[in-house]
């Protein structure tokens, strides 16, 4: 799903008006409409006969004057809460005023209006919003953030339409004072903070609603990002021909584990095998090679040399050269330490291979504090860090990653050249060119060891089917996250990451035939 800026809305409604001809107060009686049939799909008749309903100035008051108009009109008697003088209000919205002739309290005296409000407020069950809408610019202050108070400390069911008032449209971060949503009906596009975790408190559900927006008007305008859904997802894992082979399906190369680590190969295979890999070979050290095959006997194996201490030694680095030659696509990272042999070939097989490479793990902690390597490639690649890991690449704490993810991710991918997942809840994903993704699946039952192996096996298979890396580490994400989720259901906390591998087949069937 797209996610659009608030100035990219405002063109994307210019064009449907001005160049399409779709009379702007036909939008609003569609907007209106759909937030009402959210209220009646949502909500008890009961709780919507004490529906209050606060409106601005703007268009976004507009929208909320013509919700009160079509409750009215259906024998609900709500109460509107005009938070303007009737001179200061938009065209449009001025004209659904005209026109509403249900119970309406207008804003002469803002103390007063104000005790009002929160007397009213007590008696209510619903509040739809309808104050500021898109056009917040910085914190709210003064009146308006009396209201949004106001609204928050009463415990009411709370429907914003559009966005909640306080946040900003252009921004996936929270502002100080924001209404707090149970539902928000947004109108025609996704916006940031409706499609951030970092909002989430304050959006409720979000349900996207049609109000009639030209469809050329959202082909002319770029989105800022995406949002990754079930029905973007789907389209990566439709049926199988009958005559498809192994051959047809891709050949990973797994680069993973060491002594004491063996787990980390074996849930990296299962999760490249479950999510549909033809071939697997996993590349270990010697001595682990027998246990990877009587664990995961679907898998190959590729015995390297080692180092005293049990791990894949840099004499392999002419070994996997060689072999990668044969195979789609590699994976490399999952429980090979940080001994610097490793690490170097690492750095190494980074830098000469070829083809598609997922990078997790140890062999991201290869280039901490030589993070200018990475933009030193022959192929395609995909990092997959967590914000530790990130944080060692750029010498910072996994604090401040956090607080910067957005800007952080979108800068690297650019500078480095490659495609980078920031792994943590709704976790980003973006392209060499700086485009963003946010994932939407998945939550804290996830917080478990060996599941950033399982992710790993995932985007690798899916590398190796020719996917280009982009989409590899979005679906991959999503894949993954839902995966968890569907274990979750069935299991509760304490799910493991092999659970998670042994579910994607049927997570697969799930996506390819509609939940």
């Amino acid at each position: 799903m797209n996610i659009y800026t608030s100035r990219q809305m405002q063109e994307i409604d210019r064009i449907t008006i001005e160049e399409e001809s779709v009379p702007s107060l036909y939008l609003m009686e569609n907007a209106a409409k759909a937030v009402v049939n959210e209220i009646l799909k949502n909500f008890s008749e009961d709780e919507i006969k004490r529906c209050l309903i606060i409106s601005g100035k703007g268009n976004n008051g507009g929208d909320g004057i013509c919700v009160a108009r079509i409750l009215h009109h259906l024998k609900f008697s709500p109460i509107l809460f005009l938070a303007a003088k009737k001179e200061d209000l938009s065209r449009d919205s001025k004209i659904q005023f005209e026109n509403y002739d249900g119970e309406v309290h207008l804003l002469q005296n803002e103390d007063d209006f104000i005790n009002d409000l929160s007397s009213y407020l007590k008696r209510s069950k619903i509040v739809v919003d309808a104050l500021l809408g898109t056009g917040t610019k910085g914190e709210v202050q003064g009146f308006y953030k009396k209201i949004i108070e106001q609204i928050n400390s009463h415990k009411t069911n709370v429907v914003s339409v559009d966005i909640p008032s306080g946040l900003s449209g252009d921004s996936f971060l929270p502002s100080q004072i924001a209404v707090r949503a149970d539902l928000t009906v947004t109108l025609g596009g996704l916006k940031l903070p409706l499609a951030s975790p970092e909002c989430e408190e304050f959006c409720g559900e979000v349900i996207k609603v049609e109000i009639g927006l030209s469809d050329r008007a959202f082909e002319k305008i770029s989105p800022h990002s995406q949002l990754i859904d079930f029905e973007f997802a789907r389209r990566f894992f439709p049926e199988r021909g009958k005559n498809i082979h192994k051959g047809n399906l891709g050949h990973l190369l797994i680069i993973a584990g060491g002594r004491g680590k063996l787990g980390a190969s074996i849930l990296t295979a299962k999760g490249a095998l479950r999510s549909g890999a033809g071939l697997v070979t996993v590349a270990t050290t010697e001595s682990l090679c027998p246990f990877v095959t009587s664990s995961v006997p679907e898998a190959m194996t590729l015995p390297l040399k080692e180092t005293d201490s049990g791990k894949i030694s840099l004499n392999s680095f002419n070994i996997l050269l060689n072999f990668i030659e044969n195979v789609d696509a590699v994976a490399i990272g999952p429980g090979i330490s940080t001994e610097e042999e490793t690490s170097e070939l690492s750095r190494k097989l980074y830098s000469e291979t070829k083809i598609p490479m997922v990078v997790d793990a140890d062999g991201l902690n290869a280039f901490s504090k030589r993070s200018d390597l990475l933009s030193n490639k022959k192929g395609e690649r995909v990092l997959t860090p967590h914000p530790g890991e990130f944080g060692r690449l750029l010498d910072l704490s996994a604090r401040d990653v956090l607080s910067s993810r957005y800007k952080l991710v979108t800068e690297y991918a650019q500078k480095w050249g490659v495609t980078l997942l920031l792994k943590g809840y709704k976790s980003l994903i973006a392209d060499k060119n700086g485009f963003l993704r946010i994932n939407s699946t998945g939550g804290s039952y996830m917080a478990g060891a060996g599941m950033g192996d399982v992710l790993t096996g995932i985007i690798g298979a899916l590398l190796s089917r020719k996917i280009n890396p982009f989409d590899s580490a979005s679906i991959g994400a999503y894949f993954h996250g839902l995966s968890s989720q569907f274990v979750f259901k069935e299991t509760g906390y304490g799910i493991l990451a092999s659970d998670v591998a042994n579910n994607l087949p049927l997570t697969e069937s799930k996506l390819r035939n509609g939940i």
